[in-house]
Formats: structure tokens, sequence, C-alpha cells
């Protein structure tokens, strides 16, 4: 399944991308291992939403990755 990956610092836009997982739980690794990839600063007000297949968010705050 694709799970779109979508990091915002409040309105702007950081970044997106798209995983392809096997379940929920793989996905949200696999989007917390790509956020940590861009080498944002641990401060970095952002918030990293990931669209479930669903349609709900699943919303991880900065300190979580």
């Amino acid at each position: 399944m694709e799970y779109i990956v979508h990091i915002s610092r409040g309105s702007d836009n950081v970044d997106s991308h798209t995983v392809e997982a096997d379940s929920d739980p793989q996905a949200f690794d696999l989007a917390i291992a790509w956020a940590a990839s861009l080498g944002l600063a641990a401060d970095d007000d952002v918030v990293l939403a990931i669209k479930l297949p669903s349609g709900a968010l699943k919303i991880f705050v900065r300190k979580d990755f």
C-alpha cells in the first residue's frame, strides 16, 4: 500500500514523500526514517503527517522523529 508522507512547518510545506508498506506500523517506521534523513534541526518546529489508506492522518511531532 502507498502512504503519503508530508512534513510541514506551520502553514509551510517542507517536503512530501510516498512510502510503500505492508502495514501501518511499517509505514510509520519508513516515514520516520525518511523524515530523520532530511537533516532537520532537533528543535525545528515541524510536523510529520502520514495519510493512511483509510484517509485518516497519523501525526508525529518533531520530538518523535
